[in-house]
This record gives structure tokens, C-alpha cells and sequence, in this order.
């Protein structure tokens, strides 16, 4: 998933259990279909180069610095609400220097896992990384215990890898370090007897490919199609909450039953 991605899929989450209100989602649906427009956009207009990741990182970077300055030391559904855009967009998603420090002490790869920052898209590294920023960042937040802190991380990386699982190609090493068993749920739609291979295919392509990225800048079909489905889901568990409530409230009221004769 590219950043905007897993930000909107991290909010939806996060709105699903009640720490973004309903008006927030709004503001962040609203922002996920300008940032669609605007990729169109430049995609049918200019030629393809490197504007591709910078229009991911700005439409998912500038909302979540805004989110950490206004929020920090806010309620403590947005810290936790924070927690999880953490969790997701920084642990999982900006860790390549934990990568490379650890390739410092290895002599070679498992095979297929020579783009870095796949070993770090483990449960295990989950889990050992949100142990260890949980303190810090409750301390940072002025939370009165580490651990509802430590939940929300957790939420978030397990998302991104998850997230990855179905709208990314490259393997998603989930028992790393101790099996390297990969899987990718993409893999099932590319496979020649697939009636659903389209959903393997590119969305928009920001950038040819180089060595470095050998797919190039892309949105995948999966992605768009997972992410519109839970803002769909969300708005319409919404609508029917509301719709409840209005019905209840203008039903009459009903009487007591009445008192059988003795």
C-alpha cells in the first residue's frame, strides 16, 4: 500500500472504534478523494517521473504532522488514534534504518528478500518495536500507563503488514526471524487461471521502474478497491446508527400493559 493508503485505512480503524468521530472521517474522506483527483490529474498531464512517491508522502506526511502537533497532548482518543497512525506509518512504513543496522550482522538474505525493509514487516518486529517505543511515547503524551499505547502501535504495524499482504507484491515475511515463510494474497489474482488477475494489475504508474524499484511508483487496483470498500462500510454502519436513532426517538411512547381484574 502506498502512504495515503495505509493512512486512510489506519483512520477508518481507528473511526470504526470510535476514537475519530464521524466528522473527522469526513474531513479524511474528503482529503483521500482530492488526493485521487489530483494523482489522475498529473498522471494524464505530465510525464512519468519521481512525482509519484513525492504526491503519496505529501497527501499522507503533511495531515499526520499536523495530526502530531495538534494532538499529542490532546484527549486521549486522539493519542491513541495517533498511536495506531504511528504504529503504521512510522514503525512499519519509515524503519529502513533498522533494516540496514541489521544487515550490518547478517552475511546474506533468505531468498526473495532483498529489498530491506521487508525483514521489518514481521509480527515479530511488531511487536519487539512497539515494546519499545510504547514507554517512551506514553511518557512524550503524558498517559498515565504505557500499555492502551502499546495496543494502538500495535494495531497500526499490524495493519500496514496486512494491509501489504493484499495490495503489495513483494512477500510479506510474517514468521521472520524464525521461518521465512513469505506470503502475498496479490499473488492469488496474478496466477494465469485467475478470474480476477485485473486486480494485480496497476492502477497508475507515477514512475518507470529502476533498479531500486523495479515496479515503478504504483496504485494498485487491490488498494483503491479495499480502501473505498471500508470507508463504504463505515459510512454506512453510520448512516444506519443515525437512522436508528432518529426512528427510535420519534416512536411513541408505549403504555404499560394493564392490570389483569383480581
Amino acid at each position: 500500500m502506498t502512504p495515503i493508503g495505509h493512512f486512510t485505512s489506519s483512520a477508518v480503524v481507528a473511526g470504526s472504534a470510535g476514537w475519530l468521530k464521524p466528522r473527522e472521517i469526513l474531513y479524511w474522506t474528503i482529503w483521500y478523494v482530492v488526493f485521487l483527483v489530483v494523482f489522475s490529474i498529473l498522471r494524464a498531464t505530465i510525464p512519468w517521473g519521481e512525482w509519484g512517491m513525492h504526491v503519496y508522502d505529501t497527501f499522507s506526511d503533511v495531515p499526520f504532522y499536523l495530526l502530531l502537533i495538534v494532538w499529542f497532548r490532546g484527549e486521549r482518543r486522539r493519542q491513541l488514534t495517533l498511536g495506531i497512525f504511528i504504529g503504521g506509518l512510522i514503525l512499519a512504513a519509515y524503519s529502513h534504518l533498522f533494516d540496514k543496522a541489521f544487515l550490518l550482522f547478517m552475511d546474506d538474505l533468505p531468498d526473495g528478500m532483498w529489498r530491506p525493509h521487508n525483514m521489518i514487516h514481521s509480527p515479530f518486529f511488531g511487536i519487539a518495536l512497539s515494546a519499545l517505543f510504547a514507554p517512551l511515547l506514553a511518557k512524550l503524551m503524558k498517559l498515565p500507563e504505557w500499555l492502551p499505547l502499546f495496543c494502538a502501535l500495535l494495531i497500526g504495524y499490524f495493519l500496514h503488514i496486512v494491509m501489504d499482504t493484499i495490495t503489495y507484491e513483494y512477500p510479506i515475511y510474517w514468521l521472520w526471524p524464525f521461518s521465512d515463510y513469505h506470503s502475498t494474497f496479490i499473488h492469488a489474482f496474478q496466477a494465469p487461471d485467475a478470474t480476477s488477475s485485473w486486480l494485480g494489475n496497476p492502477y497508475f504508474v507515477a514512475v518507470p521502474p529502476i533498479k531500486s524499484n523495479p515496479q515503478g511508483y504504483i496504485l494498485y487496483w487491490s488498494e483503491l478497491l479495499l480502501n473505498v470498500l471500508l470507508l463504504a462500510f463505515y459510512w454506512m454502519v453510520i448512516g444506519i446508527r443515525r437512522v436508528s436513532a432518529r426512528t427510535l426517538a420519534t416512536r411513541p411512547p408505549t403504555s404499560p400493559p394493564a392490570a389483569e381484574p383480581t
